[in-house]
């Protein structure tokens, strides 16, 4: 299970990001982006899958989060909103202003995976571009 692809895809971003930035008459400021932080809640690792299933969890940030980004075997899958109440996480991170709507979670096919172990990865990606992993999840799909 290597992570050098998904490192790559989020260098490649960063670099799109600035370009886009640089093409629209923006600098881009990185020295004052901060990780956001987070948990990839379901699905627990070593799980086994043959009907769809929830990746699901929380990211926060210290400025606008864009989106979760989920990759599976390093090929990228979906983003979602980072959007949905999470009193627990605003509780335990309250220096987090977005907290209180800091879930995210989307329902994937595994029909689309051939059967043996696969690898989630789901990143935290900031307007500022600040990007973080927050978990890789080993899955097993079954037919």
């Amino acid at each position: 299970m290597r992570q050098a692809p998904v490192r790559h895809v989020s260098r490649v971003f960063a670099v799109v990001l600035l370009l886009l930035l640089q093409s629209c008459g923006q600098k881009a400021d990185f020295s004052r982006a901060a990780l956001p932080i987070g948990n990839v809640d379901l699905p627990q690792p070593k799980t086994e899958v043959a009907e769809p299933f929830q990746v699901s969890g929380w990211a926060a940030a210290h400025e606008p989060l864009l989106a979760a980004a989920i990759y599976i075997d390093s090929q990228f899958v979906t983003a979602v909103p980072v959007a949905i109440a999470r009193p627990d996480v605003a509780a335990a991170k309250p220096e987090y202003k977005n907290a209180v709507n800091s879930g995210f979670g989307v329902m994937i096919d595994p029909a689309t995976l051939a059967p043996g172990w696969h690898e989630i990865v789901v990143q935290a990606r900031t307007a500022s571009g600040a990007v973080r992993d927050l978990a890789t999840v080993p899955i097993l799909v079954r037919r």
